[in-house]
């Protein structure tokens, strides 16, 4: 996102409703579109079916599982490919 300088508040006005968009048709677009491309970029899959669990901890828990499952697959993928290389950082103490 680039910096802007205003010289006035109404300068200011006006660039956010540049920014902005009212809902309607235009803004559901643009919402369409970052999220296509989001999918692209990362696409997600989640498991199927309802799933419970005995407490909020042990939900944050299965989350966190699939989350870093994911990323380590992305990881792999790309790196595959010879798109990235991965780097890990050392854990701090």
């Amino acid at each position: 996102m680039p910096i802007r300088k205003f010289r006035s508040v109404e300068e200011m006005d006006k660039a956010k409703s540049d920014l902005w968009c009212e809902p309607g048709t235009e803004c559901f677009r643009r919402i369409e579109s970052l999220w296509k491309r989001s999918s692209l970029l990362s696409p997600r899959k989640f498991p199927q079916g309802v799933f419970k669990f005995r407490s909020l901890e042990e939900a944050q828990v299965d989350e966190e599982r699939l989350l870093t499952e994911h990323v380590r697959q992305l990881q792999e993928k790309r790196h595959a490919s010879g798109k990235i290389r991965v780097v890990q950082h050392p854990k701090e103490p």
